[in-house]
């Protein structure tokens, strides 16, 4: 999958015309496809719309997205660019490092371990405000159990890609600190990194 420049994709707007409610798909799955509402200026047609997603009506039938579209967005993201997103909000925010929670709900994600997948996933929301469909995704992705890390491609290479753009460059000195169950899941996710990219790769 070619690398997209932007962070957050601009599909990741289209959640908004999904059926989620808490955190879970109301109808459908990962490749049900929703139509979608016009959004944007007044009066926007769907060619217009369309061709902000790169197609046309034409193409497309009618305008339409399916959440593995938007999965798939997330991770074909560049993670300089995830990098460069975060620290951002590193700075605005001053009072904690900006992406711990959120790397160690994937890790615990990739660990089978859901609950604290999601507590640390709301936590790192809640401090972090990311954008709030990446936060929406995110959950619905950890409650669903058919979406399980190790069980989709287009999954892993989501968490994968947000991974490698989000963690903290420091955090491969201190596994060793929290200890074998936490190397466990540092070291299960390098080796994911491993397939999905090829190599880990480094921050600018």
């Amino acid at each position: 999958m070619a690398i997209s420049p932007r962070f957050p994709p601009k599909e990741i707007d289209l959640i908004d015309d999904i059926p989620i409610m808490n955190g879970r798909l109301m109808t459908g799955d990962l490749d049900t496809k929703f139509g979608l509402a016009v959004h944007g200026k007044a009066g926007e047609s769907d060619e217009h719309m369309l061709g902000r997603l790169g197609g046309t009506v034409a193409e497309y039938g009618r305008p339409e997205i399916s959440l593995r579209e938007v999965i798939q967005a997330v991770g074909s993201a560049d993670p300089h660019r995830i990098w460069r997103y975060f620290r951002q909000i590193a700075r605005r925010i001053h009072t904690y490092p900006a992406t711990y929670m959120l790397t160690d709900a994937i890790l615990a994600y990739i660990d089978g371990d859901t609950l604290d997948a999601l507590l640390f996933e709301d936590h790192a929301f809640n401090i972090i405000r990311y954008v709030p469909n990446l936060h929406i995704l995110l959950r619905v992705v950890f409650q669903d159990e058919s979406l399980a890390s190790d069980r989709d491609v287009d999954v892993k290479e989501m968490l994968a890609t947000l991974y490698m753009g989000a963690a903290p460059p420091s955090l491969l000195a201190h596994t060793d600190r929290y200890g074998e169950a936490y190397s466990r899941r540092v070291h299960k996710m390098l080796r994911l990194i491993s397939e999905v990219h090829n190599s880990p790769g480094e921050k600018p």
